[in-house]
């Protein structure tokens, strides 16, 4: 493993390790929280002491507790997504689907997700959920796609993920060029320190197709 591969681990690593602990510490907090501000209207109503203004003070803080947990939940998925670990990444890639559809409801998405978690070595599987992660966000937050398509398939030792938009494209200098802080940026680095190739193919208003391989030989 060289320095390439040794920080991507143990980046994801720490990542897991603030998300565990955010799940466990703050959002137990938050969840008694809201517990007990619920408890706390409901004993007042039991004892016809709830003024109105006091109601609605109770029921403002448990809406903004219910909305810190939220939040909370969405900051870890995107630490690490602990799905991943439960539910495996097919199911992790179909929620990133769903999520946007439920975002943007005029969105088309068309997938056809032709592996099984067997299929994927442990070790790719965080790389491949990161890059559909980043790749449909741009769609979404910068490309105004319209339409997605994601293939994701093995054909003899070889693993394939596609990605492609209809939105507005980035320049081929960007992408050669692309800041390190940059989403595309970061996609490259993991894609090659997992030993894999990719290829992205773009220009100003035609979409964005982002290609993937990895071969398998290497990885068992």
């Amino acid at each position: 493993m060289d320095w390439v591969d040794y920080a991507a681990a143990v980046q994801e690593n720490e990542r897991r390790r603030i998300a565990s602990e955010l799940h466990d510490g703050l959002g137990q907090m938050l969840t008694i929280l809201t517990i007990e501000l619920r408890s706390a209207k409901t004993a007042a109503v039991a004892c016809n002491a709830l003024a109105p203004a006091l109601g609605l003070a109770l029921e403002r803080a448990c809406a903004g507790a219910r909305q810190a947990i939220d939040e909370l939940r969405r900051s870890v998925m995107n630490l690490y997504p602990s799905m991943l670990d439960d539910l495996g990444l097919v199911a992790s890639i179909s929620s990133i689907l769903r999520e946007a559809r439920q975002a943007q409801p005029q969105l088309r998405i068309a997938s056809n997700i032709a592996v099984s978690d067997s299929d994927v070595p442990s070790a790719l599987r965080i790389v491949a959920y990161r890059i559909v992660q980043e790749a449909v966000n741009n769609a979404l937050k910068h490309a105004d796609a319209r339409q997605i398509t994601l293939v994701f398939y093995k054909s003899n030792d070889c693993l394939t993920l596609i990605i492609e938009d209809d939105g507005e494209g980035i320049s081929p200098a960007w992408v050669q060029e692309c800041r390190p802080s940059s989403g595309i940026c970061g996609m490259i680095r993991r894609v090659h320190a997992s030993g894999g190739t990719i290829a992205i193919s773009s220009d100003a208003g035609t979409g964005t197709r982002i290609g993937v391989e990895w071969n398998m030989k290497p990885l068992c």
